[in-house]
Parts: C-alpha cells; structure tokens; sequence
C-alpha cells in the first residue's frame, strides 16, 4: 500500500507522513478495512471526529479486523451502549482477537458496577467465562498463524442464550492440525527401516539380498 510506504520512507519513496494520511483517508473512503482501523484510531478523539471513526471501525471490523472490533467495543462500552459492545467484542473474538476473548471472559465474572475496567451490566456465568478463557487461551498460543473462530456463536452465544455443548475444539485448529505434514523421521530409523527391507536408505532402492532387487535397478 503506497499510504504504509511513504509513512516509513519505503519501496524508493521518501517519507511523508501528510501525503501519507491522504493515502490512508482514500483507502479508508473506499472500504480497505486496514486503512479505516488505521484513520479511525486519528479521528476517535473527542473534538476531532469520534463518529465518523466509530462508523470506519464498525465497517472494518464487520470485514473482519480484529482490531477495529475491539477499538469498537471499548468505545460502544465507553458510552455505556453495552449490547452493541458485546456484539463488537463477540466479532473481535470470531477474527481471532485473543484480547476480545479475554475481556469477555473476565465481564461475565460479576464485576463490580464500580469497576471502570469490565462492568458491562452482565449477570455472572461462569461457564460462559471458562469458554472465552479457553479460547483466548488457543488463540494467544496460535497467535503467530492469524487464527479466526468463526463459529463462535455456536460456541459462545451471547445472553440470553443458553449454552450449547462444546467438545473444547475450535474448527480452525482441527482443519490446521490436519494439514500439518507428519513428522520426518530421524537418521536412525531411517537407517534401521531401511536395513530391515534392504533398501539403500538414501534411495530407498533395493539392494541385493531383497525379495524385489533387480539388477536393473
């Protein structure tokens, strides 16, 4: 993107933070989900353009930046409209937000009205927090594979509904872990496999004494 490129002097262009804004105000005009978390994060304070940022963050979170949704849900939580921040921190945790994951956990712990951190106006369920610890958990450990829970409302709805059964598995981790190759195997059982079907074992073809050696080989 020319916008990050000339933000930190890259790809043979000279830094300019100004030219650069300009980029990441158009990227952002026409939906580049990056670009909106990147201009909203500038316009959010109060006395510049809160609204309009909130409207970007709100766009680019329902793309699926993680990000964006989280920026969301503090700031839906900042002005007290707690069901719509659910909803944001609840779409954070489906883009794979270890953080949304996290808050959510601790919000359905009882938090005090008084603490200014987690009070969301939720009635304590404790399972419901386990959950979102577990997940934040997984995606903490998976974290440098941009992992996603898209089905997080089958795991996790948000109240009132109740609960489903959930076997601690996440579809992402189960469709990662079934498309990792098996380990190679070590020198010395190659060595050993290979003596047991007289086989060369850099080659893997057979040697003279096995049941299928042909001199043609």
């Amino acid at each position: 993107m020319v916008a990050i490129y000339l933000q930190k002097g890259a790809a043979g262009l000279q830094q300019d933070e100004n030219m650069s804004l300009r980029y990441f105000r158009k990227a952002a005009d026409e939906g580049n989900a990056q670009a909106q978390t990147y201009i909203a994060d500038k316009l959010a304070p109060f006395g510049i353009a809160p609204d309009i940022a909130r409207q970007m963050r709100r766009c680019a979170a329902e793309q699926g930046n993680s990000d964006a949704a989280v920026a969301l849900g503090f700031d839906l939580k900042t002005d007290k409209k707690y069901q719509e921040a659910l909803e944001a921190f609840q779409r954070g945790v489906a883009s794979g937000s270890e953080t949304a994951a996290s808050f959510l956990g601790k919000i359905f712990r009882n938090p005090k009205p008084d603490d200014r951190m987690y009070y969301m106006d939720q009635k304590e369920d404790l399972q419901r927090a386990e959950r979102y610890k577990q997940i934040s958990k997984i995606l903490n450990r998976l974290s440098y594979a941009n992992p996603s829970v898209p089905e997080i409302n089958e795991i996790v709805p948000l109240p009132p509904a109740k609960l489903p059964a959930w076997d601690g598995k996440l579809k992402w981790v189960e469709e990662r872990e079934a498309n990792v190759p098996p380990p190679k195997p070590s020198e010395a059982l190659i060595e050993q496999l290979a003596k047991a079907m007289v086989l060369d074992p850099k080659t893997g073809k057979p040697l003279p004494g096995s049941p299928v050696y042909s001199k043609e080989d």
